[in-house]
């Protein structure tokens, strides 16, 4: 596992979030039956997410399928909610930083997650089995409701990057 303010990229897919105990469960691209990823694979009911964030059920998993449109995505520790963030562009984490030190652009997507598995969790590129999921983030989940907002950052003519906010959707 990669620990917070570290990088991880996909090949252009989606990321995948899944509870530990059910990461062997996810076949990726192993299960396609065509050269179509989108052929009903693990990773392309993943492809077929039409949300920034959005939560399937797979086989009786819950799947919180993250898709920041390719960008390579961290982890940012923050009392009292779960922050991913997704590099759109800028050539530092500087850069970023200053970007998601600014309020919002706007805000794309809010919306309430649930009900959620609570305990760890796994961030990976979607087309990876969990077995074989490379590099990957992992946290700590403690609520089995989220409300997630996602907000656009800009640093004018330096960086762009996306904050994907999870909090407490009880609260």
């Amino acid at each position: 596992m990669r620990p917070p303010n570290e990088w991880i990229t996909t090949d252009g897919g989606p990321f995948c979030c899944l509870p530990m105990r059910v990461i062997d469960d996810w076949f990726g691209v192993d299960n396609m039956k065509s050269d179509d990823p989108r052929d009903g694979s693990d990773y392309g009911v993943a492809c077929e997410s039409t949300e920034l964030v959005e939560l399937l059920v797979l086989r009786g998993m819950p799947v919180l399928v993250i898709d920041p449109e390719g960008g390579a995505i961290s982890l940012r520790p923050v009392d009292g909610e779960i922050q991913i963030v997704s590099w759109i562009y800028g050539e530092s984490v500087g850069q970023i930083e200053g970007a998601l030190s600014l309020p919002p652009e706007r805000v794309l997507q809010e919306c309430l997650l649930g009900p959620l598995e609570t305990g760890q969790m796994c961030v990976f590129d979607s087309a990876y089995p969990g077995a074989e999921r490379g590099p990957s983030l992992a946290f700590s989940l403690d609520w089995p409701m989220v409300s997630c907002r996602v907000e656009l950052h800009r640093l004018p003519d330096e960086a762009m990057a996306m904050l994907f906010r999870l909090r407490d959707g009880a609260l």
